[in-house]
């Protein structure tokens, strides 16, 4: 299934985390896509990691 994310703050990039994992998701932001592209991370590594283990 496409899925696109309107947003990528805290909870819109979390949902899109778990919702990537069995869809394929879309979430474009352009001070995000600026940050990723200064080799910034928008979220911390530890938030997305939770949120993965948590999945599994």
């Amino acid at each position: 299934m496409n899925i696109a994310v309107a947003g990528t703050g805290y909870l819109d990039l979390s949902i899109a985390t778990v919702l990537a994992q069995h869809n394929h998701v879309i979430a474009v932001v352009p001070e995000r896509v600026d940050l990723i592209n200064q080799k910034n991370r928008p979220l911390r590594m530890s938030t997305l990691r939770s949120i993965r283990q948590r999945r599994n």
